[in-house]
């Protein structure tokens, strides 16, 4: 577990150096039904972003893409250099797609 946790933690500290030009992802709701007006993604009780997943571009032209990970044991932030989501256009319902003021 030691190893695990040494490889998760240098790899996100290498991005410290880094910084974020624009993103975009998938955001999660807050809330399901708010008085069967569907989902509700923001709220003054929770000022959040809850995203899904995440692709973050960095100042060195880098593309990442940052999630969570979970099994049985085990929670995780993960990242890889995938820059690409699935199926865009099928996120709806408690989950949509949303971009950064920088990307538009």
């Amino acid at each position: 577990m030691t190893d695990w946790l040494a490889e998760r933690s240098s790899r996100f500290t290498a991005l410290l150096s880094e910084r974020l030009e624009a993103w975009e992802g998938i955001e999660m709701a807050l809330r399901e039904s708010v008085a069967r007006n569907g989902a509700q993604f923001s709220a003054s009780d929770a000022p959040c972003l809850q995203l899904f997943e995440l692709q973050a571009r960095l100042s060195t032209d880098t593309a990442l893409r940052l999630g969570t990970y979970q099994d049985n044991d085990v929670f995780d932030l993960y990242y890889d250099q995938e820059s690409k989501f699935r199926d865009v256009e099928s996120w709806d319902g408690i989950l949509r797609w949303r971009n950064s003021p920088q990307a538009s």
